[in-house]
């Protein structure tokens, strides 16, 4: 037996949950809008830095990431790759691995750290193809790390929850989306997924300040970050959090909340 659909609504009878969303996000005041500040710079860095704190459920700033385990050194496109393992929270291990030229190693470089979005994982940073549509993801410029070791840094690649081998893999997804499960249970502990992954850099920021045992010298004072897409995102909330990342570069990912996020619809 089929149902018939229900009556459309009256005229000027709204039901989407998004159609209040979208005037809320339209008539909201900014309140930590830079057009809108009456303080000094600084003043209004700290307090914005301190509301993104909030609002992404970031707690334990600060903390370095301590090393857990270090992988064997290779080649890749003669550049020299390393992983190691590092815990930034309890029982989150985070995968960074190193690259860099062995050239350059008595040299003191600075530090990209390269963070891949919606892909299949970190390893397209260092131009290392795991899946067929990999291979034009590097040839279309994916290969962040190697970019970034030509022009005389030494790449740290993260692998970002939910991403590439931090997938779920214990329990079965209810989504095909890789990371609306993750969002959802660090919302119901008061976190947010992006919060966390931010979280990461910054601990791996802080542990390349405090502990780098890395076989390239590197400049601890001079760490920047780049990412598309997802990655794009975690690097700019990272960089506005952390005053010690001194500039990023971000692409697929650039736009006002009210003019992305506040107002995409279905085609």
């Amino acid at each position: 037996m089929v149902c018939p659909a229900p009556p459309p609504p009256p005229p000027g009878v709204f039901l989407n949950p998004s159609d209040a969303d979208f005037i809320a996000y339209a008539t909201a005041r900014l309140e930590l809008s830079w057009s809108n500040a009456r303080h000094d710079p600084k003043v209004w860095q700290a307090q914005t830095r301190s509301k993104l704190v909030e609002l992404l459920g970031i707690t334990g700033l600060g903390k370095p990431a301590h090393l857990l385990a270090g992988g064997d050194r290779g080649l890749r496109q003669n550049l020299s790759v390393q992983t190691v393992y590092l815990e930034s929270a309890p029982r989150r291990h985070v995968p960074v691995t190193v690259v860099w030229e062995d050239q350059h190693a008595d040299k003191s470089l600075p530090v990209m750290i390269c963070l891949q979005g919606h892909t299949s994982g970190a390893h397209i940073s260092w131009g290392e193809p795991r899946l067929p549509i990999d291979v034009d993801r590097i040839r279309n410029g994916g290969d962040f790390a190697c970019q970034a070791v030509r022009h005389g840094h030494v790449a740290v690649c993260i692998e970002q929850i939910s991403f590439g081998t931090r997938r779920e893999n214990a329990i079965e997804h209810r989504w095909d989306h890789t990371c609306i499960d993750a969002s959802n249970r660090a919302l119901l502990m008061g976190r947010t997924l992006l919060g966390d992954r931010v979280a990461d850099v910054i601990a791996v920021a802080e542990w390349l300040r405090q502990e780098p045992p890395l076989t390239p010298r590197i400049d601890a004072g001079r760490i920047r970050t780049m990412g598309n897409s997802a990655g794009g995102e975690t690097a700019l909330f990272a960089a506005a959090i952390d005053p010690g990342i001194e500039s990023v570069i971000a692409s697929g990912c650039v736009g006002s909340w009210r003019k992305t996020s506040g107002t995409r619809k279905t085609c």
